[in-house]
Order: C-alpha cells, then structure tokens, then sequence
C-alpha cells in the first residue's frame, strides 16, 4: 500500500495535509485556515467531517443514501439523521429537549414522567392514545374527569365498582339493570 501525502502551506488559505490511500480508495484531509480545523475521511461512497471552530463542532457521515449531523456549540446539541424517506431531529439546550421522528420508542423496566411545574399532555392528532397495563392500570388525581365527543364506553369482564360519596348518573335516558 502506497500512500501520496502533501502538505500545502498558503498564507491567506493556512494549512492542508492530504494522506491518498488509491488502493483503498480513501482520502483524510485536515485543513487548518485560521478560523476552523476540519478533518474529512472520504471513502468510495461515504464520507466523514468534522469541523471546529471556537464556538462549535460539527460532525457529519454522509452514505450513499443517508446522513448523520451532529452540531453541538456553546449552548446547543443537535442530532439530525436523514433517510431517504424520513428525519428524525433530537435537539437540547440547557432547558429544552425537541424530539421529531416518524416513529419514537422507548423500552425501559421502568418508566417515570414528571412536571414538576405544569402539565403532562399526550396527544395523537390522528388515530388513538392507548393506556394498557397486563395487571392494573391506575389513574388518579384531585379530578379525574372522562370526555368524550361520541359514545363513552366503560366495561368490565369481571365485577365494576362506581363509588362516591354521592353518585350521579345523568342522561335523557338511563337504563339501569
């Protein structure tokens, strides 16, 4: 394996060192200008950089058909990963995490979510939102209220309890029994 290396020296441009691999098909690159240091490792079909500068680093894979970016500075880290037919974005800043993705799965033994300071809403603009445990889903709070623009259906396989201090049950119609 032969390799071809140059270095190239440029008062306005800075400094370039090339290492070319032919029999592999690879060349690294790191370019030095005075204000940023990138670093590239180009192969026959994908390519690695990574650029710095005072305030930021940049790291990006490009394949044939995908990318992965990741962009982090002083007050930010952003993840972006490109498909052909989808991205997906994970971005935090000191008080925020935004998540966009087509699909978002988390598998854990145990999950908590908490606000400590406002509400949790789950939301499904089209389709369900679906609650299900295998021994005992419970919901609790100061108010727990139930809504529904059409039908309401409650039911139970085995033997279901309303109870309150005082029970009411409204309606045009009520069927009992």
């Amino acid at each position: 394996m032969a390799l071809v290396c140059t270095v190239t020296l440029d008062k306005t441009a800075g400094i370039t060192v090339k290492v070319e691999n032919a029999d592999g098909k690879i060349t690294q690159t790191v370019t030095m200008d005075g204000s940023l240091i990138t670093l590239t490792v180009a192969g026959e079909n994908d390519t690695t950089t990574i650029t710095q500068s005072a305030t930021s680093v940049i790291t990006t894979c490009v394949g044939q058909s995908d990318q992965s970016t990741v962009t982090q500075n002083e007050t930010s880290i952003t993840l972006e990963c490109k498909g052909q037919s989808a991205t997906s974005t994970i971005s935090q800043s000191a008080d925020t995490i935004a998540l966009t993705c087509d699909t978002f799965k988390v598998t854990a033994k145990t999950i908590t979510a908490t606000a400590s300071e406002s509400d949790i809403t789950l939301t499904a603009s089209q389709g369900k939102v679906a609650v299900s445990g295998t021994s005992e889903v419970d919901v609790s709070g100061g108010m727990v209220k139930v809504t529904s623009d059409g039908q309401l259906d409650m039911t139970s396989s085995g033997i279901a309890t309303l109870k309150g201090s005082i029970t009411n049950v409204q309606g045009d119609l009520v069927n009992l029994g």
